[in-house]
């Protein structure tokens, strides 16, 4: 009890500082308004005022000893009494007036609506019947800003594969154009897109057995068609090339030399240098030759969880080649390494293979795993190496420039 007395003391101070009074504000009344007698007169006004939007300055309470209530008065002085009716003269500021449209949060949104909020990606292709092959290689190409680039300023061409290959090139424009415009939750139609390709390259408009819509083609065949098309039909613009840090790499082929005069080489053109060896003649002198290819192909087995590995085990492998010292086919050993990088990399994860038992191709049903950013800087020969060092370091003295001008400024 000793203990507790004051704290009791304390309680009947504090319901002793607060009274409630009524203040009656032109055809309104306010009842129980609370007033603490211990707080200054600034908080009670603005009380009223989040209770009829009056601002202080413009309040005028009435109904109190010395008139007018003023912000410095003492309210034990004023004598303000339990229940007491007040007077409150001022004019309300003039309320915001609600939006137009009303505000919808995001937790609101349906699902396919909060999707298009949340990314700027474009939207998907529709698939025509086994068309994912098709959809995929052509969202592949329309993330390649040269690509595009390219596509909006064709006009046409005369060569290479002619009328059809143009009616492709054609809606593939119009087709990339729509990507870029959707947003991210719309399906587009790619009717006069699958329909010229068809028309151009008939391999791909076969119809599954008994009639019942198109077959199921393959993705990388599909790929390669489209690049052979744009590496016979297109070619970028000289001020639009893309950065080539081998591009100065002596004696390398005739084919990559002249990699202004076509747009698949321009951008996914490779070079490999490869060394040759044949595995039943140690007579035979190993040699080296070089090979231009526009993507690498990496069969997928027990070594091929990662995208890196699956690469440098595809660089090496065993081929049967006709051979002059025998004059018979023998089989060789062949390595290689990359003498020229583009400046897209494709790469190719050949997913099937023969069964001898069953005597069909079966799918290999395994997960590779691949990083943000590949480096391949082992996989290239010394001289391309070099040229990577050299480049890289320029763009790391770049960096640091640029780093320390923003702290300067």
């Amino acid at each position: 009890p000793d203990v507790l007395a004051p704290l009791d003391r304390h309680c009947c101070a504090l319901r002793a500082a607060m009274i409630s009074v009524n203040v009656k504000w032109g055809k309104h009344k306010l009842e129980n308004v609370e007033i603490d007698t211990s707080a200054p007169v600034e908080l009670f006004k603005a009380q009223l005022y989040t209770l009829t939007a009056v601002p202080p300055e413009r309040q005028k309470v009435m109904g109190l000893k010395g008139g007018t209530l003023k912000d410095d008065a003492d309210w034990k002085a004023l004598g303000v009494k339990q229940g007491q009716t007040l007077m409150l003269m001022g004019t309300a500021d003039k309320l915001a007036e609600p939006p137009k449209e009303a505000t919808v949060f995001a937790e609101d949104l349906p699902e396919k609506d909060l999707a298009a909020a949340l990314t700027d990606n474009p939207g998907g292709l529709s698939n025509l019947g086994n068309t994912c092959y098709l959809n995929s290689s052509v969202q592949v190409l329309q993330a390649i800003p040269e690509v595009t680039t390219s596509l909006q300023k064709y006009v046409g061409t005369s060569t290479g594969g002619g009328g059809g290959s143009n009616a492709v090139l054609f809606s593939m424009r119009d087709l990339v154009g729509e990507l870029k415009r959707s947003k991210a939750t719309q399906e587009v139609h790619p009717y006069k897109f699958v329909g010229a390709f068809r028309t151009a390259f008939p391999m791909f408009a076969q119809q599954a057995e008994g009639g019942r819509g198109f077959m199921q083609q393959d993705a990388e065949e599909c790929w390669s068609t489209l690049i052979t098309m744009l590496s016979q039909n297109m070619k970028l613009p000289a001020a639009e090339e893309p950065s080539d840090i081998s591009r100065e790499q002596p004696s390398v082929l005739p084919r990559m030399q002249k990699l202004r005069s076509n747009l698949g080489d321009q951008l996914f053109g490779i070079e490999m240098k490869c060394k040759y060896k044949c595995l039943e003649s140690d007579a035979e002198e190993v040699y080296t030759e070089r090979e231009a290819v526009q993507k690498i192909s990496c069969h997928i087995n027990d070594k091929s969880a990662h995208l890196y590995t699956a690469i440098e085990t595809s660089l090496t492998e065993t081929i049967e080649k006709t051979s002059l010292s025998l004059g018979r086919e023998a089989q060789y050993s062949k390595s290689c390494e990359i003498h020229r990088l583009p400046p897209y990399l494709a790469v190719h994860f050949i997913r099937f293979a023969w069964r001898k038992d069953t005597a069909k191709r079966a799918k290999i049903l395994r997960h590779v795993s691949f990083p943000d950013v590949l480096d391949v800087r082992n996989l290239c020969t010394p001289e391309l190496q070099a040229s990577l060092a050299a480049h890289n370091t320029k763009l790391e003295e770049e960096a640091d420039a640029k780093a320390e001008a923003a702290k300067a400024a």
